[in-house]
């Protein structure tokens, strides 16, 4: 008996040793530049892309929202789908635009584009810095939310969610001068 409770003792130990190793660090953002590139889903990818490198905070950041149809098949697709930017300040806190995902629609033809196979549909998305915490790199995303399409007069129609690549941009304190 003792045999047993002196094994069972050493196991829990490895156990307990073993998990304290395993504990995830907080991401912090490192990167200027692509990090991860986007994913096609069903056909479709969603990149960003920042109109500046390195902004002050303060300053308006523009990215560029691209939606391309990488599939061989034409496809409907939402003029103006939902799309919300993700990002990771430089001390590893989350914060997003937000907006309320739709799961199904009637679209009327005034709504959709026809996107064929290589086209592309691109729109700016505006983020305001001055409320941004601190200097460093933050990490940007996009996801774009598609919902399912009711009206049987428009098919095939892309639904669906997706994630773009992450882009990190330098946000800094101040402009630097150009003396």
């Amino acid at each position: 008996m003792k045999k047993l409770y002196i094994s069972l003792s050493f196991m829990m130990a490895i156990f307990l040793l073993s998990g304290c190793g395993t504990m995830p660090a907080k991401y912090i953002p490192v990167t200027l530049g692509p990090v991860i590139e986007s994913e096609s889903v069903q056909g479709i990818e969603l990149t960003i892309l920042p109109s500046v490198e390195t902004i002050a905070i303060g300053e308006v950041l523009t990215m560029t929202v691209t939606i391309k149809n990488i599939h061989t098949e034409p496809v409907w697709f939402p003029r103006n789908p939902e799309i919300m930017m993700l990002w990771i300040y430089p001390d590893g806190k989350r914060d997003n635009l937000v907006f309320e995902c739709t799961e199904n629609r009637f679209y009327t033809e005034d709504q959709v584009v026809w996107l064929k196979a290589g086209q592309v549909v691109q729109t700016k998305m505006r983020i305001k810095t001055y409320y941004f915490p601190k200097p460093g790199v933050t990490e940007f995303q996009a996801f774009c939310n598609a919902a399912s399409n009711t009206n049987p007069a428009i098919r095939p129609f892309w639904h669906g969610k997706i994630f773009s690549n992450t882009y990190g941009v330098m946000v800094e304190k101040n402009r630097r001068s150009s003396s």
